[in-house]
């Protein structure tokens, strides 16, 4: 017999993280939509994912990456990295 199908291993506390995730998304959507030159929205992005990566580097010291508990110095993280994907892909 299987596990309980009602049990969540990481419970409803990450659901914040993701909704803050979804939140990153939507900004950086929002920024790339702006009516400037494409340099200056893709450089902005781009830096905006170096600060990420650092702050979430950082404060991984005080409260770690953890993906199963999506921690907010994952989200911070993973947004940073996002950030710069996009702004290369987009470049």
């Amino acid at each position: 017999m299987g596990p309980d199908p009602t049990w969540d291993p990481e419970g409803l506390l990450p659901t914040l993280p993701a909704i803050a995730t979804c939140l990153i998304g939507v900004l950086a959507g929002r920024w790339i939509t702006q009516p400037r030159p494409l340099s200056e929205r893709l450089n902005g992005l781009f830096v905006s994912g170096v600060v990420g990566l650092a702050v979430g580097s950082a404060w991984s010291w005080v409260f770690p990456i953890n993906k199963n508990l999506w921690t907010s110095s994952y989200v911070v993280f993973t947004a940073g990295m996002a950030c710069q994907a996009l702004a290369l892909a987009c470049g």
